[in-house]
């Protein structure tokens, strides 16, 4: 009788092995600290028996992905989430997920019999929205089958090379990626089919493009617009009913309360697919603003008379339109900006004060125009890298007064303590005077430029005088007018005769005018005989 029952025991548990066998273990990582060795903690001693891998953490970068590329290579790993990741990391980095072992063939005993070597087994990996590029082989020999790819900068070439299993390959966003999904995608398996927004497809249908997809498909629900309308009555929230997450473009008009934007950044930047705004005709109320977001395109409000504090800070916008009616850029509103287009940043004339750091840790910033109205600088306000990379950094400041700004070494929005310690940030730049023309002050490796006749006034003048390379140029009057609207002094020296938008040192740019919605910066128009110096 004991054998008897001990005989069915091994049959049960013989029955049921497979399905413990077939058992996936799911592994959360939320919140860790930024930090290899943290994260490295997180997957813990098992992580070779992970399945799938969800990362809720903003905390995550790039560096990162050598430590999943391991979990997947010589573990069980198969299926990752991060759609839960925000806007501390951009990129899926080169060769994220190539197999390392590039020339062999599979096993042919053992427990590893029938795995293949040369290709990575991941089948499904969710992109964050927040995410801003792919790079090069980044998925390639992977055995993906099918992919969303959020509203990106950029697609790098192989990213999904020999993905033999890849059927389905989603796009979300308005954005012409033709030639760049035609470098990315190829040996996909039979009939995979890529999927656009509605009105696209014909921007696809490329000879490249049909060599590797069998079917270009307009799928309805890849692009959404939506324009609302606010009266006081309801919150946005209530409002969008739950569709905040996947709205693509919108137009926001009336009255916009601090809920409101904390609401569109938590949920419709940080996690949905929200990448242009337009906040065009809003009266705001703004305290964190956008922190962390990163758009495509982004319409300030028109009656804006102050850009509040952090209103941009840590974000990235592709495309920024300005206003022009504001007089004051708050404590730090663009602290950590991460873009500007062609690395130019023009001040509209009107504006009156630069707040305390401002513009911190601006490093994308490589071109700035400050208008003629400007008045006050307050401490670090245009200290692009105050306490670091001061050798790295170069840039070209125009500014359009004939005397420097007010400096101060106080900050008016602080109502503890508005003094700043000059020993960490002095002035305007964050320059300590005894750094002076060293590689310890940032404005080394700067030009500055200056009206006609107000060299000696800023040679003369604290912090200013911190500059090693002072150039006057008649581009700038010193007046209201800002960029002068006709100088025959400097003209195109190539082609002078010819219609055109030239650099301001003679090169052409382009012989058709109408381009000039696509530039940013101080270019000289020549139209009609005519010769001019503006900003776009």
């Amino acid at each position: 009788m004991k054998k008897t029952l001990t005989l069915v025991m091994l049959v049960a548990i013989a029955t049921a092995s497979p399905l413990f066998a077939q058992e996936k273990k799911i592994k959360v990582i939320d919140r860790v600290h930024p930090s290899s060795e943290n994260f490295s903690n997180a997957l813990g001693s098992d992580r070779y028996t992970i399945d799938s891998l969800v990362i809720t953490s903003g905390d995550f970068y790039p560096e990162f992905f050598y430590l999943i590329k391991d979990c997947c290579e010589k573990g069980r790993l198969t299926g990752i989430d991060m759609s839960r990741t925000h806007y501390f990391w951009s990129y899926i980095p080169a060769n994220a997920f190539a197999p390392t072992i590039v020339n062999g063939k599979p096993a042919k005993s053992g427990s590893e019999a029938g795995n293949d070597h040369t290709r990575m087994d991941l089948r499904y990996f969710t992109l964050p929205t927040s995410i801003g590029k792919i790079d090069d082989m980044a998925f390639a020999y992977t055995n993906l089958e099918t992919i969303t790819i959020p509203s990106i900068t950029h697609l790098g070439n192989g990213a999904f090379f020999g993905c033999e299993k890849l059927k389905d390959v989603y796009l979300i966003g308005s954005r012409d990626k033709s030639e760049e999904v035609g470098a990315a995608f190829s040996g996909l398996a039979p009939g995979a089919v890529l999927h656009v927004a509605k009105g696209l497809g014909g921007l696809y249908n490329t000879e490249v493009i049909r060599k590797i997809f069998s079917e270009v498909r307009e799928d309805n629900g890849l692009y959404n617009m939506m324009d609302v309308t606010l009266d006081g009555s309801r919150t946005l929230e209530e409002m969008m009913q739950g569709q905040v997450m996947l709205v693509d473009s919108m137009t926001l008009s009336g009255p916009v309360t601090e809920a409101d934007i904390d609401y569109l950044r938590d949920t419709g930047c940080w996690f949905g697919r929200l990448k242009n705004l337009d906040l065009s005709d809003c009266v705001i109320e703004c305290k964190n603003g956008w922190f962390g977001c990163r758009f495509d395109y982004l319409r300030m409000p028109k009656q804006m008379k102050k850009i509040t504090y952090c209103f941009l800070q840590e974000s990235a916008v592709n495309n920024l339109t300005m206003p022009e009616s504001y007089e004051e850029i708050a404590m730090a509103a663009f602290s950590g900006y991460e873009w500007f287009a062609d690395s130019t940043l023009v001040i509209p004339e009107g504006c009156r004060k630069l707040a305390y750091r401002a513009f911190g840790h601006c490093t994308s910033i490589k071109t700035l125009y400050l208008p003629s109205t400007l008045e006050l600088l307050e401490p670090s306000s245009l200290g692009f890298s105050y306490w670091h990379e001061w050798e790295g950094l170069e840039a070209d400041i125009y500014v359009n007064r004939m005397y420097p700004p007010t400096s101060t070494q106080t900050f008016e929005d602080s109502v503890s303590d508005p003094e700043v310690d000059p020993a960490s940030e002095n002035g305007p730049f964050g320059c300590r005077e005894r750094y002076k023309g060293t590689a310890g002050c940032l404005t080394r490796n700067m030009r500055l430029f200056v009206p006609v006749g107000a060299k000696k006034n800023y040679e003369n003048a604290e912090h200013w005088d911190h500059f090693l390379t002072i150039i006057e140029t008649p581009l700038l009057t010193g007046t209201p007018s800002g960029i002068a609207e006709a100088v025959t002094s400097v003209k195109p020296s190539a082609s002078s005769a010819t219609d055109g938008i030239y650099t301001v040192d003679g090169r052409l740019v382009s012989r058709d005018t109408a381009t000039k919605g696509q530039l940013r910066g101080l270019y000289v128009v020549r139209e009609n005989g005519m010769t001019r110096k503006v900003v776009f």
